[in-house]
């Protein structure tokens, strides 16, 4: 156990569970870095849509965060990433990484998560599906760790610097991640002001309903013959006489929901003539529709929800959608900006959390798969895996229906998002083939090479040769087929 470290391996899993626990109490969304990643080329145009695009925040705060870690901290130390021992570890060579790469992607998509998404998240919320996913993936990984580690077909020489940071690799790799880190600065400016753009337009939306309701009122209470007028001048009085009892709660929402001469029409409906009703109706009908955006009743020109983008004018639909919904009391805000930020931080804290456990370093992972050299086992890995656990467990408990612990705060949708929001947190209990199979194969290209998806991504944001040109094409290639495949389980 030359090279276990209990303490930052506890620290970084207890940090990739905050990363986890803020994407799950924060987005409603899980911590699933090999769904994140494969969403960008699988379904590119629903990734990079407004709800969808912490994602690709998500990913660029990693990258970024990945690079300056590596190029401040670790590169300084030039044995940041080689075993400790040489002799003692395998160390992957090139064909190790193409077959880990294809069988940790193909594997990963039928088996629909990894490490992050069925251990930290699923194991946390005691799923069926990740624990029966959890144990074959360990089990083929330990088998594929220990079997390949005496088989030199996927082994370096150990004098091999292939894996090393060179002067092509490192400009290359530090290009993507200030790319995707601009791409998410962008994504949040443009979530940023679109918010304020749909809280202007619902600040014009609200003063105009305003006016068209009294106007509305107005003309329908003309509209109907003097009886049911003056039946309306009564039901005023009489409610004005009542304000002095203090109202039910039951009695505030049916009010909020009929103004009074609602009220009254539904009563003395039944009196009038068609004709009347037609004629009544048809005043009324003069009201502008605000779902479709005209302003008939107010001269000064207002703004038209197609003047707007197509990505600000869907979060204004929504708003008067869930305005509407909310009988106008409290207007939906835009969720983007907030599931931006969120995204932003989980990345952030993610990265940070690999590099500060040791899983960055292929040699821990495959010390920890290698069981049959004993002397050489590094259980760090478990130790990582029970911090995130811990942190994650924690923040299920605030879920509904998914924590074990009788919780009165419990929520059914994320506390800084919309009423109408909820968690996207898998609820299915089905153990079948695609599962295991999917697990076995990832659990078998993650012994072999020693990478899964987080931890990959973290090597190519630090400008890994061998992750950056063999692991990670055919890991989308693999991908792409673990698509396909899927629908034939």
């Amino acid at each position: 156990m030359i090279n276990f470290t209990p303490l930052e391996s506890t620290l970084g899993g207890a940090i990739i569970g905050i990363a986890a626990a803020i994407l799950l109490l924060g987005n409603g969304d899980i911590l699933g870095c090999s769904g994140i990643v494969s969403s960008l080329f699988l379904k590119p145009k629903e990734t990079l849509s407004s709800q969808n695009i912490w994602k690709f925040v998500h990913l660029g705060t990693f990258l970024l965060t990945s690079t300056l870690y590596h190029f401040f901290i670790l590169r300084q130390d030039s044995s940041a990433y080689a075993v400790p021992t040489v002799g003692t570890v395998r160390v992957p060579n090139t064909l190790a990484h193409i077959i880990g790469g294809f069988l940790v992607g193909i594997g990963t998509r039928l088996g629909n998560g990894c490490t992050s998404g069925h251990g930290i998240c699923g194991l946390a919320r005691f799923s069926k599906r990740s624990f029966a996913a959890v144990m074959t993936f360990m089990f083929t990984g330990i088998a594929s760790g220990s079997f390949f580690d005496k088989v030199e077909i996927f082994s370096a020489p150990d004098d091999d610097l292939s894996w090393i940071p060179n002067g092509i690799s490192t400009p290359f790799a530090l290009s993507v991640a200030i790319l995707f880190a601009l791409g998410a600065a962008i994504a949040l400016s443009k979530s940023y002001f679109a918010n304020q753009t749909v809280d202007n337009v619902k600040d014009i939306d609200m003063n105009v309903k305003d006016k068209q309701d009294d106007t509305s009122e107005s003309n329908a209470r003309d509209s109907y013959p003097e009886s049911i007028q003056e039946q309306a001048s009564f039901v005023d009085v009489a409610i004005i006489d009542s304000n002095d009892h203090t109202p039910t709660k039951a009695q505030e929402d049916e009010q909020s929901q009929m103004s009074t001469f609602d009220m009254v029409k539904s009563l003395f409906i039944g009196t009038l003539k068609d004709e009347e009703v037609k004629k009544a109706e048809a005043r009324t009908s003069q009201v502008s529709d605000l779902e479709l955006g005209t302003r008939k009743t107010d001269p000064s020109p207002q703004p038209m929800v197609e003047d707007f983008p197509d990505d600000i004018a869907i979060d204004i639909i929504e708003d008067r959608k869930s305005t509407k919904k909310s009988n106008g009391l409290q207007p939906q805000r835009n969720i983007s900006l907030r599931k931006n930020i969120f995204g932003a931080l989980s990345g952030i804290l993610f990265a940070l959390g690999l590099a500060i456990s040791g899983m960055i370093k292929q040699y821990k992972v495959i010390s920890f798969l290698d069981i049959v050299s004993f002397q050489n086992w590094d259980p760090s890995l478990a130790f990582v895996m029970g911090g995130g656990f811990v942190i994650s467990f924690a923040s299920y408990q605030y879920v509904k229906d998914h924590g074990i612990i009788n919780n009165e705060k419990a929520m059914s949708c994320p506390p800084l998002l919309s009423k109408q929001c909820s968690f996207n947190v898998p609820t299915s209990a089905t153990i079948d083939a695609q599962l295991i199979v999917g697990s076995a194969l990832f659990g078998m290209g993650w012994g072999i090479a020693g990478f899964c998806p987080g931890p990959a991504l973290y090597a190519f944001a630090a400008g890994m040769p061998k992750a950056m040109m063999y692991w990670w094409p055919s890991n989308i290639i693999g991908t792409i087929l673990g698509e396909l495949l899927s629908g034939y389980f």
